[in-house]
């Protein structure tokens, strides 16, 4: 027998204001996590994708804001970060005090991606005395090489603490922005409607 069901067409329409903020934040996240739990031969690679992942969060989230909130904000997209925090504080009426939290702990991360993005070589010249029963230690264990003030920087702490000053950025520009613009800045969802 034939079935008689009918199939009837439903438009479904989906909706979401995609901020790559989000993204950015939780492979920081999911790379802090990985570090913490990786031998510290490769720990570096998981340290420095979060740390870079929260340094890229911070400019994703003030372009996202700032098109919200500035107008001719695409006039200003090539500005430092610190000049779009600056712009976006004064928009949002947020006070911004360099010397205080948590524009104070931003200094250090935005530095770091300047370093990064900018990578200049250093010179390292390491000089000590060790035993000769060290120095067959450091050959046996293959020693690292000296380390530069950049990869001296490389820490689960600084990751941690890069992370934790981009969320806590995120919350002030984001509980400051006005009502019905928060959509896809407080959390990365979506709506759909069928009809």
């Amino acid at each position: 027998m034939a079935s008689t069901e009918s199939c009837t067409d439903v438009e479904i329409t989906e909706e979401r204001y995609f901020s790559a903020h989000h993204l950015l934040l939780r492979s920081a996240s999911a790379s802090v996590m990985a570090a913490q739990g990786t031998a510290a031969h490769g720990r570096d690679f998981h340290i420095l994708t979060a740390m870079v992942m929260s340094t890229l969060a911070v400019e994703a989230l003030c372009n996202a804001i700032g098109y919200r909130v500035v107008p001719g904000w695409k006039d200003f997209e090539q500005i430092s970060p610190w000049a779009k925090i600056r712009l976006i504080c004064g928009a949002l009426g947020i006070d911004y005090d360099k010397g205080s939290a948590p524009w104070q702990q931003l200094r250090p991360l935005l530095e770091f991606r300047n370093a990064i993005a900018h990578g200049k070589p250093e010179r390292i010249i390491s000089k000590r005395k060790v035993t000769s029963v060290e120095y067959d230690n450091l050959v046996i264990n293959r020693c690292a090489e000296p380390l530069s003030k950049f990869e001296l920087g490389l820490t689960i702490e600084n990751a941690r603490l890069s992370l934790a000053c981009v969320k806590r950025v995120e919350d002030i520009l984001t509980s400051n922005l006005p009502e019905g613009s928060q959509m896809g800045l407080l959390v990365d969802a979506w709506t759909h409607s069928v009809s």
